[in-house]
């Protein structure tokens, strides 16, 4: 693969800076590192993540043998059996067998990151009019085995939850249809930096998919530990919540024209309104529950896009009907719908230079779109409406013969300017 150009990142408040040379990745399969003529077969690798998902690999490699004119890494019909033949050299075709355990490492010489622990789920032959053929070996998030039913829950007062006093709880109760649970032990190391929140909702999801979500909206790791067995065979030993030690808490700052290589960014109101109302019904009682929540703005000059947009959607109502409890219940869930739509109101996507540390859930400062002035030799530039701060909901890092480039969407924090 080919050499990155040398630019720099801005890594941290500190204003350090590094050198991007040489793109660097390793795949380890069950503990050991691809073949060297293995590597050199690999054609691109990509590692993805989102805030509400489990985040997962590809890696697509050349799977044609010109000399021998076969394919070279098609699975056998049958695989071979452990025992006294698996002491010879392994069969290169069973390398990418589903259920194999896969670590994936992505980044530079001086700087490289663990991006995954997973396992091989998917396999993808593709059979061109023209050209080589090739495979693609796809999987998961070590997490995803943890995937058993979804559910419906809250936590509210009169108890006040953090995030990982949540994921504690969770830990503690067992593998139900009925209720979250995931019957894990659950380390909690970041809890004493949490404050409490009134009201934490999970809707239709995986127990395991909400705790992600709650994880990356912290900036934290969520780590599935796992040890062998006296048979070899690995058993998940707790969940971590929490940053890791290797984990670096890294704000970029991308520039347009230097180090921000593209970047679309979308303003949408059409979906925006002024105001959103919860129904429900009350068994016990048998009366109408009813919660409310309005867009609130605290600007006073009409050249803020705050007033801007409060005017534009001013009236525009929506009306939601879903099983609360109580009316203080009807109001949060309304205060959480609305602020949903208000988080997506500016979205963007971009492209970067490969930065292993930008991941989902992390944020990104974006320059360069303000009017630029050009006075006594001196260019001054305003902040333009997209300049700000962004929460990254999404990343895909892609590693081939061009380089290693890192795209993300994103979602506007903060105030308009």
């Amino acid at each position: 693969m080919t050499q990155a150009i040398p630019i720099y990142k801005e890594s941290n408040e500190r204003g350090e800076r590094e050198t991007f040379w040489a793109p660097f990745f390793q795949v380890k399969i069950e503990g050991h590192n691809l073949p060297k003529d293995v590597v050199q077969d690999v054609i691109q690798l990509t590692y993805k993540d989102k805030i509400e998902d489990i985040d997962s690999f590809e890696l697509t490699v050349n799977n044609w043998d010109a000399l021998e004119q076969r394919f070279k890494y098609e699975p056998p019909i049958a695989p071979r059996q452990t025992g006294a033949s698996s002491q010879s050299k392994m069969d290169v075709r069973e390398l990418f067998m589903p259920g194999k355990r896969v670590e994936v490492y992505m980044g530079y010489l001086n700087n490289q990151r663990r991006m995954l622990v997973g396992d091989i789920t998917t396999l993808q032959p593709n059979y061109p009019e023209s050209g080589n053929p090739t495979l693609t070996v796809a999987g998961l998030n070590v997490l995803h085995g943890l995937r058993k039913a979804q559910h419906t829950y809250s936590w509210g007062k009169p108890d006040e939850w953090t995030d990982s006093a949540i994921a504690r709880w969770m830990g503690k109760q067992p593998v139900s249809q009925s209720s979250p649970g995931l019957d894990i032990k659950v380390e909690t190391p970041n809890e004493g930096e949490e404050m409490p929140e009134e009201f934490v909702f999970m809707q239709n999801q995986y127990d395991i998919v909400f705790l992600i979500q709650r994880a990356r909206r912290r900036g934290y790791d969520l780590r599935l530990e796992l040890e062998r067995d006296k048979s070899g065979a690995e058993r998940p030993v707790k969940l971590v919540f929490g940053r890791s030690e290797s984990q670096r808490a890294v704000t970029y700052e991308l520039e347009w024209g230097k180090t921000l290589l593209s970047f679309r960014p979308t303003l949408q109101t059409a979906t925006q309104v002024s105001s959103v109302v919860v129904r429900g019904w009350d068994r016990r009682t048998k009366t109408a529950i009813e919660g409310k929540a309005e867009f609130e703005s605290d600007a006073t000059s009409n050249k803020d896009w705050g007033t801007r947009i409060a005017r534009a959607i001013k009236g525009r109502e929506e009306v939601v009907e879903m099983p609360v409890f109580s009316q203080r219940e009807a109001e949060d869930q309304a205060k959480r719908i609305l602020q949903d739509q208000a988080r997506r109101m500016i979205t963007a996507q971009g492209a970067t230079v490969g930065l292993p540390d930008l991941r989902a859930g992390s944020t990104i400062v974006v320059l360069g779109f303000g009017a630029r002035r050009t006075g006594a030799n001196v260019v001054t530039q305003s902040a333009g409406m997209f300049d700000g701060s962004y929460f990254v909901t999404e990343t895909a890092h892609t590693l081939n013969d061009q380089g290693y480039r890192t795209t993300f969407s994103a979602r506007r924090t903060g105030d308009l300017s």
